[in-house]
């Protein structure tokens, strides 16, 4: 997993149209779930509202959106 990014969409900016790379190793221990069961898993996360490119989201705190399962088939 040495260098894994998950591509991940963030609802609030940018509708959620753009993906926003993450370390995996970031998702797994703020998760901990392997790899393989990320796929469709919601997550919350804090960004910076004031963001006009990717870079400057600047994403923290991931933990999992307990209210949610996994949806089928989401990427």
């Amino acid at each position: 997993m040495q260098d894994a990014r998950s591509w991940c969409t963030v609802q609030a900016w940018c509708a959620g149209a753009v993906l926003v790379p993450v370390d995996t190793r970031t998702l797994v221990t703020a998760t901990g779930l392997p790899p393989r069961q990320l796929l469709g898993r919601e997550l919350t996360v804090s960004v910076m509202s004031d963001a006009q490119l990717e870079e400057e989201l600047r994403p923290t705190g991931w933990e999992p959106a307990l209210s949610r399962a996994p949806r089928p088939g989401a990427v």
